[in-house]
This record gives structure tokens, sequence and C-alpha cells, in this order.
């Protein structure tokens, strides 16, 4: 069994720009994989500011779990937050079937 529970990365990542009203604006890196520089719509002085950020966009992360032969039994995104900000995943590796 793997529990999975961590940022959402299509609503919250290096990509992302948090807006007054709530709102977020996703800017065209969503895509980037890896290591990002920094944007200019970071906080200044925030934790992405100081320490950087890593991305993977959902299908990399999603595809990460079947690559490794899990099989995915349930996503959520808790909280009641209009923009969803974490992702969780449920998944186990299938049992094998009893030797002869």
């Amino acid at each position: 069994l793997l529990l999975f529970y961590g940022v959402h990365p299509c609503f919250n990542g290096p990509h992302i720009e948090k807006r007054e009203d709530g709102a977020v604006t996703i800017h065209p890196t969503y895509r980037r994989t890896g290591w990002h520089p920094k944007g200019p719509w970071w906080r200044e002085g925030g934790i992405r500011d100081r320490l950087g950020m890593s991305h993977v966009p959902l299908p990399d992360l999603i595809n990460a779990f079947i690559d490794a032969g899990l099989v995915i039994e349930r996503l959520a995104e808790p909280r009641e937050h209009p923009v969803p900000l974490i992702l969780a995943v449920r998944a186990v590796r299938p049992q094998c079937p009893p030797g002869p």
C-alpha cells in the first residue's frame, strides 16, 4: 500500500501565480519537469524564492505509480478550497497468486 499526500501538481507549483481573490493563474511552464528558476510571480522572501522548486506534471506523477507496478485505487483533492491545493492517491501493488 502506498499513500501519497502532497501538493497538487496542477494548482500548486512553480507555474502558479496566486491572486488576491483566491483564483490562480497557470503559467505555460506547467509542462516543464524538474527544477524551475525563480518566477516573477513568486512571493519575495517566500520558501520558493529562498529554496527554489522542482515540479512534476500530473501525467508524469500518475505514470510513476503505474511504472512502479502500482494500481491506483482512489484519488482525492482533500479540503474544501475552490482551487485544490492537495492531491491524495491511494495505490497498491497487486498480490502475486501463490505458487503451486
